[in-house]
């Protein structure tokens, strides 16, 4: 996310998030249209990057609209994060009774089709972004500091890696429980 924060900044966040939406929608039709195990997960893996490439610019459109602090501001961003709980748990509900109904292709179809209706509706509602927007091309994309987003992608990568090795050795080697016999 830290990656594309920057490039939605540097190119547009309300283009960017259009065209987040767009592929999420062209994904998600072509998960559902998947005939493998390995297919069906490199989409959904494409789906999950797609949807580190709309968060940030969503935050930043709120984040421009609202730009002096205020309680509606507040407000917005309280109903946007809330909208991350109130989806993954409405969704997950819709998804079980679509794929009970229809088998588990027709809630990526269901997916496909709620995000192209919004990226439709995105394109007509959400606000023209008026901040500096450099051009795509090559003096641009060298201002973005790719060797420092990597790093700090592998990084963290490393870091969440280093935690879970260190949960697991602390499973595997703790000390018996020590029991008193009287």
């Amino acid at each position: 996310m830290l990656f594309f924060g920057k490039i939605a900044d540097m190119f547009g966040r309300r283009n960017i998030m259009i065209i987040g939406l767009f592929l999420t929608a062209f994904f998600s039709l072509a998960a559902g249209f998947s005939t493998n195990a390995l297919t069906l997960n490199i989409l959904n893996g494409v789906i999950g990057l797609v949807a580190a490439f709309m968060i940030p610019s969503a935050q930043g459109i709120l984040g421009s609209v609202y730009d002096q602090p205020s309680k509606r501001k507040n407000y917005a961003f309280a109903c946007y994060s809330s909208g991350n709980h109130l989806g993954f748990t409405f969704s997950a509900i819709l998804s079980g009774v679509v794929t009970q109904a229809f088998g588990w292709s027709a809630s990526f179809w269901l997916i496909a089709i709620m995000y192209f209706v919004v990226a439709i509706v995105s394109c007509f509602t959400v606000p023209m972004d008026d901040s500096e927007k450099l051009p795509l091309n090559m003096k641009s994309l060298k201002q973005f500091d790719f060797v420092g987003a990597i790093l700090t992608i592998a990084g963290i990568g490393l870091f969440s890696a280093g935690i879970r090795y260190e949960g697991d050795l602390q499973v595997k080697h703790s000390p018996p429980i020590l029991t008193c016999r009287y």
